[in-house]
């Protein structure tokens, strides 16, 4: 995923190209734009790598946080977005499932036997 998100925004590298001399005979210098200083295009790719990694980083976390924030009610069968997150009582969230699962395997017991409406509130 990250050698993606590496090319769409025009900062991949290849393994080997990641550190160290940059060999001028690389293939993949063969295939950058004729315009370009290859050298200098690599050295400009390594060092935005970094920062784009930890932008991914921190957008990744950022998803899940905000996935973290629907439950499901069991009354429509559907994912709602509540913001009582740590306290709601009316939803089915993550984290009760979470302690449910953990529970059960503390106890040798299937952590994929049980009815949702019985985890809520955890």
């Amino acid at each position: 995923m990250g050698d993606f998100a590496f090319d769409c925004i025009g900062i991949y590298l290849p393994d080997d190209l990641l550190h160290g001399p940059i060999d001028p005979s690389h293939p993949f210098l063969d295939e950058l734009d004729d315009d370009c200083d290859a050298t200098k295009e690599v050295e400009r790719r390594r060092a935005e790598r970094e920062l784009v990694s930890q932008t991914m980083q921190s957008a990744i976390g950022h998803m899940l946080n905000y996935i973290r924030d629907y439950h499901l009610d069991i009354r429509t069968g559907s994912l709602e977005s509540c913001k009582n997150r740590k306290t709601c009582e009316n939803h089915l969230s993550w984290k009760d499932v979470k302690i449910f699962r953990e529970k059960c395997r503390a106890e040798n017991k299937n952590p994929d036997d049980f009815e949702p409406a019985d985890l809520i509130g955890l």
